[in-house]
């Protein structure tokens, strides 16, 4: 799953928890790496990524699976 911030921030991992309750919309990716707007990539140290509302996701992109 990939994550598309307002910023231009994306962010790339395995979609771990996720909130079903609408008044607490969180996104937990596990293994993410994130694709700063300059292009400049990184690996989130430890087991992921919390997104939450003031994250500004603008969209989410469902990606097939290898192999």
């Amino acid at each position: 799953m990939q994550a598309y911030l307002k910023d231009g921030t994306r962010i790339l991992g395995w979609p771990d928890y996720y909130s079903d309750d609408p008044d607490k919309r969180e996104l937990f990716l596990a293994e993410a790496v994130v694709t700063m707007p300059d292009d400049t990539i990184y690996e989130i140290a430890g087991p992921g990524i919390l997104l939450t509302e003031k994250s500004e996701i603008e969209r989410i992109e469902i990606l097939e699976k290898e192999g």
